[in-house]
């Protein structure tokens, strides 16, 4: 159902009234931010992936220790198309070398 007749039929109304003159008593229409929201419930976020890729370029272990850095990494990676190949680059591009040399 379309989020303008859901209001209509909240207000008892009906779908051909002029519903400009009517008020909006849904909550996510009351804001633009949260109408925004909505849509992005509804529909998605037209900008997951990319910024789920700029999380994973971002993704570095710093200094967590392997298995934060694993978890975190695990985290934003599903979210991102990968072979299996570009992901073992992107992990081990993220380590730590400090961490590394430490550890051998």
């Amino acid at each position: 159902m379309s989020i303008l007749k859901e209001n209509a039929i909240i207000q008892h109304l009906s779908s051909t009234t002029q519903l400009a003159s009517h008020p909006n008593i849904l909550p996510h229409l009351l804001s633009l931010n949260s109408f925004l929201d909505k849509l992005t419930e509804i529909f998605g976020d037209k900008f997951e992936e990319q910024n789920a890729k700029k999380a994973l370029d971002a993704c570095k272990q710093g200094n967590r220790t392997i298995g934060e850095y694993e978890s975190l990494f695990s985290s934003l990676v599903y979210a991102v198309d990968l072979t299996k190949q570009s992901q073992c680059n992107k992990y081990w591009s993220g380590l730590n070398i400090k961490i590394l040399e430490v550890a051998l």
